[in-house]
């Protein structure tokens, strides 16, 4: 976090075996209370009840037992059952930023106040570092705790602080929250949350984890289909060693004589143009917004600038957009988005784009042509 005006803390919150403790009374409560009908709250809750343990005495089965509580591991369903559950943390989180309770923290002037982020049992929350809203933190999880019979586990949570908190403010709200004060969270779901200019130390540990369990594998009798598997299961760099013919080859599909190996900094870029074409089809979801007031304000992804001091994230979206920029065209509706002259928007092939020197202002768009067409 940057040193600013507003002075934030991040808390991250780890749940104790979340999936385990899920209360099945909460969960139908939860989807009666979102709408949900009576026959599908039915069915669903058939499928959790369901379940039931058996366990042996001297290898002989001597009973069993009905659990009241959790949700299968492994099963497609359970995540969105989940969800389900963390929908009252959430309706909690958002009715005390409503009530002015919980303010949330600013990427950027202008930009949306991001008090939470979920991804299933992952959590965390946003706010200033006050006496006020880490109060009400502490009231929020305390009512989901006793609603849902969720547990937080307090060793593996953590908080950090912008640069404006002084170190004894810091210390003194983790201890009465509970949790660990770390300088920044560095990892979020496996991944670095920061990147700073040495790229190949930051994602070293990720080739090196690949590489150690590809490396397991390496001792047994497989096939040549099962070694060709292996191969393709591990790291760009490690597969480089076998000098069988030349890489590009390599990678060259089956049906053209190669071996069908992945190109990882090219799928690396198919990836990121995926994204940035989400962020093209999806303009209300939170990502654009904080997105475009950090980085294109006042115009559109497609004319955004990459920028020399901007954000590794950033960049890496700019790099991926040049297959975008490659294969997209305009479908003209009422034209009030789309540029006469910079834009590819008509039926001509190779550059889509007009020829012809500009009359009109650069910055024209294509409603001005069908006005003077109908004027």
């Amino acid at each position: 976090m940057k040193k600013g005006r507003i002075r934030s803390l991040a808390l991250k919150l780890d749940m104790l075996k979340a999936y385990d403790r899920v209360e099945w009374i909460f969960l139908a409560a939860m989807m009666n209370r979102l709408g949900f009908s009576d026959l599908w709250i039915d069915r669903i809750m058939r499928c959790v009840t369901s379940v039931s343990f058996s366990y042996l005495i001297n290898g002989k089965i001597c009973g069993s037992l009905k659990p009241f509580r959790g949700l299968r591991q492994g099963d497609p369903l359970s995540p969105y059952l989940f969800l389900v559950c963390a929908e009252g943390l959430l309706q909690l989180i958002l009715d005390a930023e409503r009530s002015g309770q919980l303010v949330g923290f600013r990427c950027s002037r202008g930009g949306p106040k991001i008090t939470h982020l979920f991804f299933t049992d992952d959590s965390m929350i946003f706010t200033r570092a006050s006496d006020k809203d880490y109060r009400t933190i502490t009231k929020v999880l305390e009512k989901y705790v006793k609603a849902s019979s969720q547990a937080i586990n307090f060793q593996k949570s953590a908080m950090c602080v912008s640069n404006g908190v002084s170190q004894n403010r810091a210390i003194n709200l983790a201890q009465t929250l509970g949790v660990q004060l770390v300088r920044c969270h560095e990892r979020y779901l496996g991944l670095p949350s920061f990147a700073g200019q040495n790229k190949k130390e930051l994602f070293a540990n990720i080739r090196d984890r690949v590489w150690g369990r590809v490396k397991g594998w390496q001792h047994k009798f497989f096939s040549v289909g099962g070694k060709e598997v292996l191969l393709k299961a591990g790291s760009n760099d490690e597969r480089k060693r076998i000098h069988w013919c030349s890489w590009k080859f390599l990678c060259y599909s089956k049906d053209f004589g190669g071996l069908g190996f992945r190109d990882l900094s090219l799928f690396n870029k198919a990836l990121l143009a995926k994204q940035c074409r989400r962020l093209l089809v999806r303009p209300n979801s939170l990502a654009v917004e904080v997105l475009k007031q950090c980085y294109y304000p006042d115009s559109s992804l497609l004319h955004a600038e990459c920028g020399t001091s901007n954000s590794f994230l950033w960049r890496s979206f700019m790099w991926g957009r040049e297959l975008l920029d490659v294969g997209l065209q305009w479908r003209i509706g009422e034209g009030d988005s789309v540029l006469i002259y910079k834009d590819r928007w008509l039926p001509r092939p190779t550059t889509f784009k007009v020829f012809s020197p500009p009359i009109l202002c650069e910055m024209a768009r294509v409603q001005l042509l069908k006005t003077s067409s109908g004027a």
